[in-house]
């Protein structure tokens, strides 16, 4: 293995997304029912115990402690179950972490191989680390054994859509700037929303391949529900996760059987949908009765539809997302979304 830096900070994917969470065996039910993951494998190190869990292209690490005083339980005594990690499959792993200290990460694990993968992670707001897994021919999650020979190739979810995080009012440029500067990441879309009390800023980061997509948000007016995130998780940090499914109306029906938990855009949403051009080629009504919103752009229409918090306190939610050749996210569709949160 090649551990000299091209000094070319470049990242492929998205590689996993570890969870702290506080029972580990109440959230490995929730991903593997209400989600449909499948188990792939644990590992235990000190007091740390972990879970693999996988459907389609999403690698998702559960992490728990066996004791009360460790690091990871005095993490979730402040946070509450919440994303710690989120890894990327990257080119050079100490390129990846020298960009990252010096346009201000901190550094958290120094480039190094660690159970057969070179690797290098930072921390990036508040204690959220960004980790850099070099890719090589084995290509696995490290630390844990596995084998994906009997995984169900047939998956309700495929794929990391984007990953959102949350920051106070009137911080975001600085993470826009670094993504920018450090992996030479773009701005896809940079766009305040407003209902008639809420607002947002929202500036969408994309990976020079377009693989990761990375929204960053604020509140932009003082009623914002963004407060309600930075209150209970005490600053920045993972808002939401969006996976991507080919049949939205199927996931949503499952999810709600198994859970029934979602975030329904409001009737007088469809009214505005009846009268688009939308209605001639979607069955509006069906999607309607489950609350899915639509948003159409030059390429084709976005599905998408989001769940209520999964975790205790009101800081971490999930979303789904079905692409018909859209490449927009929905941001409009946001104005919706808070109508629900204030009705």
């Amino acid at each position: 293995m090649n551990l000299k830096s091209s000094k070319k900070p470049v990242m492929e994917k998205i590689a996993y997304v570890e969870m702290y969470v506080g029972n580990i065996f109440t959230s490995k039910f929730f991903f593997l029912n209400a989600l449909k993951f499948e188990y792939l494998s644990q590992k235990i190190r000190g007091n740390i115990i972990s879970y693999l869990l996988k459907q389609g292209d999403i690698y998702l690490a559960l992490s728990s402690s066996l004791e009360e005083d460790s690091p990871l339980s005095k993490h979730l005594g402040k946070y509450g179950d919440s994303i710690k990690k989120v890894s990327f499959w990257v080119r050079d792993a100490k390129a990846c972490f020298d960009a990252s200290v010096t346009h201000g990460a901190k550094a958290s694990f120094s480039p190094q191989e660690k159970d057969g993968t070179y690797t290098a992670s930072v921390e990036m707001f508040n204690e959220v680390e960004h980790e850099f897994l070099q890719i090589s021919s084995e290509a696995k999650i490290p630390g844990f054994e596995y084998s994906e020979a009997k995984c169900n190739k047939s998956s309700m979810l495929f794929n990391i859509d984007h990953i959102a995080t949350c920051h106070p009012a009137g911080s975001i440029e600085r993470w826009v700037e670094f993504y920018k500067e450090a992996f030479g990441f773009s701005e896809n879309k940079n766009e305040d929303i407003y209902s008639e009390e809420s607002g947002m800023h929202v500036i969408i980061m994309k990976s020079p391949n377009g693989n990761i997509k990375l929204p960053l948000v604020e509140p932009s007016s003082d009623k914002s529900p963004l407060h309600t995130y930075l209150k209970y998780n005490h600053g920045s940090g993972v808002h939401h996760i969006a996976f991507e499914t080919d049949n939205i109306i199927d996931a949503v029906k499952h999810y709600e059987q198994k859970f029934g938990e979602l975030r329904k855009a409001p009737p007088q949403y469809y009214k505005k949908i009846s009268k688009s051009n939308l209605n001639q080629f979607y069955d509006i009504e069906a999607i309607a009765s489950i609350g899915i919103m639509l948003e159409q752009d030059a390429h084709g229409v976005l599905f998408q539809i989001f769940t209520k918090p999964i975790v205790t306190r009101s800081a971490f939610f999930l979303e789904f997302v079905q692409r018909d050749k859209c490449e927009s996210f929905g941001t409009s569709n946001i104005q919706a979304l808070y109508q629900t949160l204030e009705n």
